[in-house]
């Protein structure tokens, strides 16, 4: 068994002070000394910066950037030996970063280790938590990618399947997650679902309480307001 790899965990964001805080407490909860947190904010004017700054994370200017620019710039900047996606509107599950740890310690051939996400809505005054496939996540295939949620904040992966692959394509402003897994799995990248393990069976969790919107430069045009979504768990 080889050494605990150290993790880079990106978030991209902009002006999600609202709930900022939830990630951020649950990536402090994680307990994980050798970890690195890199926000890249595309322009806040609500404190979202200071947010993420006073909770230690590298903050990375980035005005005007859209979702998959911002990424693009936090993976050039990542230095763990593994990295993970953490949006401003998800949180991880108890011990997911160290179970994604064990799992890549465990197969050095692994580039990626995929979680579950169980999506939370806001409703009736409360977070009411939905997991519709309590089973593990299905094999990260062509069809699961294309037709099933593609889970990328519940992936970890190595630096080296980007270095393989290339980073994320802008000119798929809202899918550029799904391209990025295609071309991981053309390209023959050993993966594993955290559920095959009996260590990794939490899921993550990502929540977008009703009626909020993330707001978006994409390329060509002014900022433009994606849909809700909701809040969903990350991998644990």
């Amino acid at each position: 068994m080889t050494a605990r790899p150290t993790v880079t965990i990106i978030t991209p964001v902009l002006n999600r002070a609202g709930m900022m805080p939830a990630a951020l407490e649950s990536l402090a909860a994680q307990a994980c000394p050798s970890l690195e947190h890199i926000v890249v904010d595309g322009g806040s004017t609500d404190g979202t910066q200071q947010l993420a700054a006073d909770a230690g994370a590298q903050v990375i200017e980035a005005p005007g950037t859209s979702i998959y620019e911002a990424l693009n710039i936090g993976l050039g900047a990542a230095s763990g030996d593994l990295v993970g996606l953490l949006n401003s509107d998800d949180v991880y599950a108890p011990a997911a970063v160290a179970r994604a740890r064990a799992a890549f310690a465990q197969d050095g051939a692994l580039e990626i280790v995929r979680g579950r996400a169980a999506t939370e809505l806001f409703a009736d005054g409360r977070w009411q938590t939905s997991d519709p496939t309590p089973g593990p996540d299905p094999a990260l295939t062509l069809d699961s990618v294309l037709f099933g949620a593609s889970n990328i904040n519940a992936c970890f992966f190595r630096p080296s399947l980007i270095a393989r692959v290339g980073l994320f394509d802008t000119n798929y402003p809202i899918s550029a997650d799904r391209e990025w897994l295609m071309r991981a799995i053309l390209a023959g990248a050993p993966a594993e679902p955290f559920t095959t393990r009996s260590m990794c069976t939490a899921p993550i969790l990502a929540r977008s309480p009703s009626g909020e919107t993330n707001q978006l430069r994409q390329p060509g045009s002014s900022n433009t307001r994606l849909s809700p979504r909701p809040r969903s768990h990350a991998p644990g």
